[in-house]
């Protein structure tokens, strides 16, 4: 850098290309950025000096990329802007990094040269998840489906302003419906396009039983049990029959009928295709054992890593989807599945992270034949959970599978699924009944990202929808695994699990991070203004530590977990420890709140994130209720006087009318689809008791309780409260 002399408010720039670029459509996306970005940059003065701005693509200008999305970016002083991409998309982020430039240097450029390329080839940290079981969110506010498909749109430039081009779109989860909802193909084709004029993907999920169960022949055909699963020794009751036959030739025709349509009316840039969900490679061994005689006999082998086993098994039903998946074209749009579909198949045997070395090596082996006796490489990967560190030899095992999977397999690319600081992903069992969440805004779990070297795909699951900041913290990780030194260098299992497992619960706290200094408050800078983004991080930082727990904001998504196995009849000593930790939470809330309220009212808010800021305040408000609530009711059901409690249940109900009026007056209900995970709040005029899926082991509703049904709970709760010789 050698001074700040191109005031781009005095200079008359002129976009320069080579002709063979000027026809690609990212080109010309980038050509227009351009056209905008100067126009916005006009002064007052007159223009005297030309800015002349070369855009160029050179597969070779950065030979360590594997990618082939880096870049270079040269400002020269003889007034002169050089950008060259590895590709059409390369040089479209190189225009990306311009105009964040622009943005924090208020358009006087430095003299730089810069070489940029990101670590991973997808890298998905943006995370709507419009419904599915592991996350209770979605970006669905209640806002109508116009105004859906319009702030879709914004998500999806905010992502490739910052080189996310993977985003966790839908997550259905229990078939390949085409309309989810009224309206739905519209909604996902016109977004789906969107983000693929941008060269993003948007990713659905898709689970293989796609709603069925298992028969011979449809729809009348006797039910049968096919695979059963066993974990831990333990067999898991399934809903009837499970759906998951392979020699059940009929139920996958209808399936493959059901994706195929669903690709066709859609379009979706990438497909989750979750198969039956066991984890460990020992549960995933005894349960193929349990397998139904005709599979039995078209595959013998009780190995699931031979092609007579297992793994032949989910070879042959995997290259039956892709074969439907990837024929589908539509000549009007120019899509082409084969082309513009990434498929992962997530499941069997995806792994747990502290699984000893020996089911690791029978995953890879399982995971070597599955690749070998798939029909295809280009855009299908193989997935699997976070993985760090062999136990014994201390080889990165993501890097180990990659590395045997071209070596002695077909190549296939690892999708890794980061889903440790989800909704649920770690739970307190220090006060039984508890059940609560470890969810905090943002999460540093990102630092263990470069112990991922190898995959194709980092997955960032603990990316919420709700917030922007996070989303571009675990994105600037996956772009550069260890941002300047924000990352500690990991090197073996025992490091790996401290960080991973401090980070989710709340206790790994690093300052390049959250300091002053660190990459959030400097995120939040860019995103809501310098003064307003300096207040809004310092809500993100907020914590408390109580006892040896770390305690987060309250999340809605957290409160609708944490009544899994809540019961007033714990005893007086559970209720009071969650009186203490509900003030506490209720403490951080109002601050976080107060925070972001000064943080929205300073001047220099940017205007652009007033919706996200708004909906934010919303369920800070919200929460300051409910903590309330939370708080007094346990103080309530810790008492044996009766009228110590009936003078407290008043309180609460005084509260739950409150949270009652808060949700009808804010939060608007005009929702796209059944579950609605991220309008909490919704009026039932929608609802049936026969919509929601339970969960067969612990009652919750799935994708989030229908918040008045949980507010009506908890009425239900106090109004059973009787004097103890009541009949």
């Amino acid at each position: 850098m050698a001074g700040w002399p191109l005031n781009l408010r005095r200079l008359k720039p002129t976009i320069h290309c080579h002709s063979r670029i000027a026809a690609n459509p990212l080109f010309r996306l980038a050509h227009s950025q351009l056209t905008q970005l100067f126009q916005t940059c006009k002064g007052k003065h007159a223009r005297t000096q030309r800015l002349a701005v070369h855009l160029a693509v050179d597969p070779d200008i950065i030979a360590i990329d594997k990618t082939g999305q880096g870049y270079r970016l040269a400002i020269q002083q003889q007034g002169s802007i050089e950008i060259t991409g590895a590709s059409p998309i390369g040089l479209l982020y190189g225009v990306q990094t311009l105009i964040q430039l622009c943005e924090q240097c208020a358009d006087k450029l430095p003299f730089l040269e810069i070489k940029d390329w990101p670590d991973y080839e997808y890298r998905l940290s943006a995370n709507w998840l419009q419904n599915c079981e592991v996350a209770r969110w979605g970006f669905d506010r209640g806002q109508g489906l116009e105004k859906f498909i319009a702030d879709g749109k914004r998500q999806i430039d905010l992502a490739l302003k910052h080189k996310i081009n993977l985003i966790y779109f839908d997550c259905s989860y229990a078939d390949a419906r085409t309309e989810m909802f009224p309206g739905y193909s519209r909604v996902a084709a016109t977004l789906n396009r969107y983000a693929r004029q941008r060269s993003i993907r948007l990713m659905t999920g898709i689970v293989t039983a796609c709603g069925m169960i298992n028969r011979r022949t449809y729809p009348r055909g006797r039910p049968y049990q096919c695979l059963t699963r066993i974990i831990q020794g333990q067999t898991i009751p399934d809903p009837p029959y499970g759906g998951w036959c392979w020699t059940s030739r009929q139920a996958w025709d209808i399936k493959c009928t059901k994706i195929q349509r669903y690709v066709q009316a859609n379009e979706p840039g990438a497909l989750y295709i979750h198969s039956i969900d066991i984890a460990r490679f020992k549960d995933v061994a005894a349960s193929w054992k349990t397998r139904c005689p005709q599979c039995h006999e078209a595959w013998p082998d009780d190995d699931v890593t031979s092609p007579q086993g297992m793994a032949g098994a989910y070879a042959y039903v995997d290259n039956l989807m892709l074969d439907a998946i990837f024929s589908v074209k539509n000549k009007r749009t120019g899509y082409d599945a084969r082309r513009d579909c990434l498929v992962c198949l997530i499941a069997p045997a995806y792994g747990l992270y502290f699984q000893n070395d020996a089911d690791w090596q029978g995953e890879i082996r399982y995971f070597e034949q599955l690749s070998r006796n798939l029909k295809y490489v280009d855009n299908v990967q193989i997935g699997i959970r976070e993985q760090g560190f062999n136990q014994t030899n201390s080889r990165a095992r993501v890097g180990e599978l990659a590395a045997r999977l071209r070596r002695n397999a077909k190549g296939h690319g690892v999708f890794v699924d980061v889903f440790a600081g989800y909704p649920g992903g770690g739970c307190t069992t220090k006060y039984p009944g508890s059940g609560f969440v470890y969810y905090r805004p943002i999460q540093p779990l990102p630092v263990i990202y470069h112990t991922f070297a190898g995959a194709a795909t980092v997955a960032s699951m603990e990316a919420h929808a709700d917030y922007e900041a996070h989303t571009i913290l675990c994105n600037n990780f996956a772009w550069n695994a260890n941002p300047d030194g924000a990352a500690p260098l990991l090197r073996n299992y025992r490091e790996w699990q401290n960080i991973y497992e401090g980070a989710y619960r709340g206790f790994y706290y690093p300052d390049g991070i959250y300091g002053d200094h660190g990459m959030l408050p400097a995120i939040c800078r860019n995103l809501y203004g310098a003064r307003a983004g300096q207040m809004i991080a310092q809500a993100y930082r907020l914590r408390s530590i109580d006892e040896d727990e770390a305690l987060p904001l309250f999340q809605l998504e957290a409160l609708g977990l944490m009544r899994a196995d809540w019961k007033p009849t714990l005893a007086p000593a559970v209720h009071l420890a969650w009186r203490r930790r509900w003030e506490r939470i209720e403490l951080l809330t109002r601050e976080a709140r107060r925070l972001m309220q000064a943080g929205r009212s300073q001047e220099d808010f940017i205007s652009s994130a007033a919706a996200t800021v708004d909906w934010q305040i919303k369920v800070l408000i919200l929460g300051e209720i409910m903590t309330a609530f939370l708080k007094n009711e346990a103080a309530l059901f810790a008492k044996k006087e009766m009228p110590a409690r009936l003078s407290r249940r008043k309180v609460c109900q005084k509260l739950l009318r409150d949270a009652h009026r808060h949700i009808h007056d804010h939060f608007p209900s005009d929702t796209l689809q059944l579950f609605r995970p991220a309008v909490k709040c919704l009026t039932a005029s929608k609802y049936t008791p026969n919509d929601p899926i339970l969960y067969p082991n612990n009652g919750l509703l799935s994708n989030m309780c229908l918040w008045n049904d949980l507010l009506n709970s908890f009425e239900l709760e106090l109004n059973n409260l009787k004097p103890a010789n009541s009949p």
